[in-house]
């Protein structure tokens, strides 16, 4: 016999798989179609480079900071860091 957790899991699954859309974790939802999308792309692009793992450098008055996947930009290491 299913439990009430079981249960709420398949419908959940369901849901992702179909494209719909749960009250309550829709950024959830979003973030999770994001990852997996990103995750295609880079397995797509093998042969030129992985989008996943390309980095934009951009030079600040604070140091060197770097824009992953998902547009978050990240503090990183000056490049005088790197060299030491």
């Amino acid at each position: 016999m299913a439990t009430a957790d079981t249960v709420a899991h398949r419908e959940l699954k369901a849901c992702v798989l179909d494209g719909r859309l749960v009250p309550g974790i829709k950024v959830v939802q979003e973030k999770f179609a994001e990852a997996i999308g990103w995750a295609a792309a880079a397995i797509r692009n093998r042969g030129m480079g992985a989008m996943a793992n390309r980095r934009e450098h951009t030079v600040t008055g604070r140091g060197v900071f770097w824009r992953g996947p998902t547009d978050e930009i990240h503090p990183g290491d000056s490049d005088e860091a790197k060299t030491s």
